[in-house]
């Protein structure tokens, strides 16, 4: 995922939209990523492809969201952009193994209505704090409109 506010492309951002979190990835994915290319290259040069990949996989993903969408991007020639308008979050699920929650990484699924869902890569760190930041927004938009619509009916 993104690393820090520095690697999002803010130009996608719509006028009056702001940045309330980026997520990134935790550092045992770079772990994994050394260790498939130390045990891999054993095999044909294998571990030297998935170490590529996952580089690189790092470096084209970005996860945000803001004060009116959840926005996961990925991919250098093949682009894909899933999105969710927060009006339209349900909620979502953060999926931790054992180890994960001792180093405190994990996958999260992002639930809209219909059949909008996001599923982000897994290794996000601090994946509760994602899914606070999501619970926040989707406040704080709920409490927006609830403001809007008063103010019209008077």
């Amino acid at each position: 995922m993104v690393f820090n506010r520095n690697h999002v492309n803010l130009s996608s951002l719509q006028e009056g939209e702001h940045l309330v979190y980026v997520a990134r990835y935790h550092w045992f994915y770079m772990v994994m990523a050394f260790w498939k290319l130390i045990i891999g290259s054993w095999f044909l040069g294998w571990g030297v492809y998935e170490f590529l990949d996952d580089i690189i996989e790092k470096a084209v993903t970005e996860v945000a969201i803001t004060t009116r969408r959840v926005i996961f991007k990925r991919g250098w020639l093949n682009l894909r952009i899933e999105q969710v308008n927060i009006e339209r979050v349900l909620g979502c699920n953060v999926s931790q193994t054992p180890l994960g929650r001792i180093f405190n990484y994990g996958q999260v699924q992002v639930m809209g209505t219909g059949i909008d869902q996001i599923d982000l890569p897994r290794l996000i760190a601090r994946p509760n704090d994602f899914r606070r930041a999501l619970d926040e927004s989707f406040d704080r938009h709920a409490v927006r409109i609830r403001t809007t619509q008063a103010n019209d009916d008077t």
